[in-house]
């Protein structure tokens, strides 16, 4: 737990996610990706899980290893991206949808769910080069074209018989609009957008409320809800349809707390009971809706996502695991269970690695979806456009010709340099009270109020240099996650002790107790 109050390195924790992935790969089954890595009462074993991991997990791996590669060196053998490429590309037939054997009868099946983790891996496939996966691409969009109405209605007579095991819009076709986008900055290929259009305008229409409330047909599936209302931001940004990107807003405000905390901790599952076990993976595409809504112009989401990365997805991330030793057997890196899990993400409570005393302690396709989530964290400290230039999460970064060096949350300082061109603004979070001092390369201080959320640096003409310093106070709260009540110490926007209820169990607690409980 000594990390949490130290400065984040967004780069160093998205290498070690890059770490697990790679660690999850089984090199004697051409590295098709395990499951998991079970947590039975201490450190367990890998697993498979068979079919899924072939249809899901090969293309969670490809997606988060792709996203890692804009931002960290990833060194992969070139064998291990040739069998995950093949491994991916083998599900396809001519009926262009990925299946696979059914682990009970060997027959072919094609899960609609997955066309959100084909999309992924196809556009990492086709930023390689991979002439193959672009045709498959197309082909697969346009099928599914065929059998989606304008209005986003799916006729599954329109698709192969292969498909089966349909439950709600947005754990099949819907989860996949971000995908989709992403796809279309690959390939150009309109149909993305098209297909994205119209599974968005079915959700509206059917799984959320006039102004955004969560409705029976959204399903309970907390993972592709969060990635639909990111896909659908992001469409909104695409399109420039602030309409939609209202109707976005409303959804991630009114609908998505309902299994949320408010740091960023999401239920797996919506249905009975509901329990405190979250789903990372949840986390990063909460956070990626939020750091677009923050790009819309709506500031207090890029507050929102800076809590979220702080306080849950960062501290969800396993790398405390001195008191965990490798095997002193071991024949090589391929046994070493703990080398290969750090990095990882799975299950966590809002105060816990671990929600049962036996559960996955690493998950394959939920580390890769967090580490999208720090990846897109990345991308968004520091933004550009055609006016000027914005720090919008306190973390230290570089990026836009603006250098960033955080020392939050132990302290109140950041140092900020900048390069010609268009004019710096920075964040001010609201717990900030009072105005921020400003001391300039010469040594002169005066202090500046925040406008509209930020704070105007320099006009940006001349390359500068400053430091900010201000004051962070501690406070607690209480909030009721699931029914339990949990008893929090904040930092600013970073929890640093929390008390979770007298009657849940405590296995890998991800944060100390608050002095004096």
């Amino acid at each position: 737990m000594s990390h949490i109050l130290a400065p984040v390195d967004l780069e160093e924790r998205i290498g070690w996610g890059v770490n697990s992935l790679l660690g999850s790969l089984d090199p004697t089954q051409r590295h098709m990706p395990y499951w998991a890595l079970r947590w039975n009462r201490g450190l367990g074993s890998f697993y498979h899980a068979g079919a899924w991991d072939w249809c899901h997990d090969v293309a969670r791996v490809l997606h988060g290893l792709h996203c890692a590669s804009q931002w960290v060196h990833v060194d992969v053998e070139q064998p291990v991206w040739e069998d995950l490429a093949s491994l991916q590309m083998e599900l396809f037939d001519d009926e262009y949808l990925p299946g696979c054997p059914r682990d009970t009868d060997g027959e072919r099946f094609v899960n609609l769910h997955n066309i959100r983790e084909a999309s992924h891996a196809f556009r990492a496939l086709i930023a390689r080069g991979h002439n193959e996966a672009e045709e498959y691409a197309r082909k697969m969009v346009r099928k599914m074209l065929t059998a989606v109405d304008r209005q986003g209605k799916i006729d599954l007579a329109q698709l192969p018989g292969t498909v089966d095991n349909y439950t709600w819009h947005p754990h099949m076709e819907g989860r996949a609009v971000d995908a989709l986008l992403r796809l279309y900055r690959v390939n150009g290929d309109d149909a993305c957008i098209e297909l994205a259009s119209r599974v968005s305008r079915y959700a509206l229409e059917h799984c959320f409320g006039p102004v955004g409330a969560l409705l029976p047909a959204a399903g309970l599936h907390g993972h592709s809800i969060n990635a639909l209302v990111a896909g659908m931001a992001d469409l909104a940004r695409f399109s420039a349809d602030g309409e939609l990107m209202q109707r976005v807003s409303d959804v991630y405000r009114n609908a998505l707390p309902f299994y949320h905390s408010t740091f960023g901790w999401s239920a797996e599952s919506l249905g009975k009971p509901m329990t405190v076990r979250g789903e990372a993976n949840n986390t990063g595409d909460l956070l990626r809706a939020a750091l677009l809504l923050g790009e819309a112009g709506f500031p207090e989401h890029y507050e929102e996502a800076e809590r979220i990365l702080r306080s849950h997805l960062l501290p969800s991330q396993i790398l405390d695991v001195d008191d965990l030793a490798d095997e002193e057997a071991a024949r090589d890196a391929d046994d070493l269970r703990v080398s290969r899990l750090r990095g990882g993400f799975s299950f966590p409570t809002p105060s816990d690695l671990l929600a049962r005393e036996e559960d996955n302690f690493v998950t394959t396709d939920v580390t890769s979806g967090a580490l999208d989530g720090l990846c897109q964290a990345r991308a968004y400290t520091i933004t550009s456009d055609a006016h000027s230039r914005r720090v919008n999460l306190l973390v230290s970064s570089e990026g836009h010709g603006v250098r960033v060096e955080s020392q939050l949350p132990c302290n109140g300082a950041l140092q900020i340099c900048w390069d010609p061109g268009r004019p710096v603004f920075v964040r001010v979070p609201s717990w900030v009270q009072g105005s921020i001092v400003i001391v300039d390369a010469e040594g002169e201080a005066r202090a500046a109020p925040a406008v509209n959320g930020y704070l105007l640096l320099d006009s940006g003409t001349e390359a500068g240099a400053c430091d900010l310093r201000f004051d962070i106070s501690e406070h607690e709260t209480q909030e009721i996650v699931m029914f339990e009540h949990f008893h929090i110490r904040w930092r600013g926007d970073q929890i640093i002790a929390m008390d979770p209820p007298r009657d849940l169990p405590v296995f890998r607690p991800m944060f100390p107790r608050r002095e004096g409980r």
